[in-house]
């Protein structure tokens, strides 16, 4: 199983935080995260690319037209959570996804400058 970085949606999550398109308050992000009907909802008005570009991950075990192709969600499918990028870099942290750790870690570090 080979994670590679999305950069897609690495320039959508900084286009989003440079427009002020970010929750930075710190919560939880198993609270936060969308619900299946939240996504399905998603699904029905969007297209599985712009549903992948809330992801940092790619995961090519899987087909791109599948939700478990994408990994290492960065918001709500709506704004930037900054609960969802601690999350996903906990998570690419212990995975040893170290590229994507790292680009995670930079757009935390946006965040907390804008604020």
């Amino acid at each position: 199983m080979a994670i590679v970085l999305n950069k897609a949606a690495v320039d959508r999550a900084k286009y989003l935080i440079e427009a002020g398109e970010v929750t930075s308050f710190d919560s939880d992000w198993n609270e936060e995260k969308p619900t299946p009907t939240e996504v399905e909802q998603f699904l029905e008005a969007h297209d599985m690319e712009e549903y992948g570009e809330w992801f940092l991950g790619k995961n090519d075990q899987f087909d791109n037209e599948v939700k478990e192709h994408y990994e290492y969600p960065y918001g709500d499918l709506r704004e930037v959570q900054r609960c969802a990028l601690v999350h996903s870099h906990a998570q690419a942290e212990k995975r040893g996804d170290k590229e994507i750790a790292h680009i995670i870690k930079e757009l935390i570090e946006i965040i907390d400058e804008r604020k």
